[in-house]
């Protein structure tokens, strides 16, 4: 059996200032560091076969923070969702300059207007990196250090269904597990803080 301990990064710069990150590389902020560091009580003990991160800076430091030392494999597939364009702007900013398209694409998670993706393209690219681990299942626990939405995206793949994700909730430094057992996965635990 593969149990997957998926870690939402902790607070960012992006996140506190209310811009669209997507594929920049955020820092942390103190509060982040404080998140990161709950994540690793919460992995306290666990031993893992593998860990994997995004190779988004605010990812890996979340992983080097509650995994001090942890040898991992960074992977653009875990990547949050690309935002184009609008990285770097602020939400405001965005919704005064380009008006109820921009909400509209806001509200649907479809970013491909502005030359990065859309959900189902986000889902679509997690879902390779789900089918990777399938394809090759490490025997044990696997640390995965990523996004908001990869979460909800990996969500989605072991549920097999869409959901909007505005339906769920992913904290800051949150531990979600799943699991891979006899070709099937499930859901054991979510949004842990």
């Amino acid at each position: 059996m593969m149990e997957l301990y998926i870690v939402r990064h902790g607070q960012s710069e992006a996140n506190l200032n209310g811009t669209y990150s997507g594929w920049a590389h955020v820092p942390l902020t103190a509060q982040g560091i404080a998140d990161a560091a709950r994540a690793g009580e919460l992995l306290k003990g666990i031993e893992f076969a593998k860990v994997y991160s995004s190779d988004l800076k605010r990812a890996m430091q979340t992983c080097e923070t509650a995994l001090p030392g942890a040898v991992y494999e960074t992977d653009p597939l875990l990547r949050e969702i690309s935002t184009g364009i609008l990285t770097g702007t602020y939400h405001k900013d965005a919704l005064l300059k380009y008006g109820d398209a921009h909400k509209r694409c806001t509200e649907s998670r479809d970013y491909s207007r502005y030359g990065g993706e859309s959900h189902q393209m986000h889902c679509a690219r997690v879902a390779k990196f789900m089918k990777k681990l399938e394809e090759n299942p490490v025997e044990g626990n696997v640390a995965i250090f990523c996004h908001d939405g990869t979460t909800k995206a990996i969500l989605n793949y072991v549920l097999g269904v869409d959901m909007h994700p505005y339906r769920v909730r992913t904290d800051n430094g949150a531990v979600s597990i799943v699991c891979f057992d006899k070709g099937a996965w499930y859901l054991k635990r979510w949004n842990v803080v």
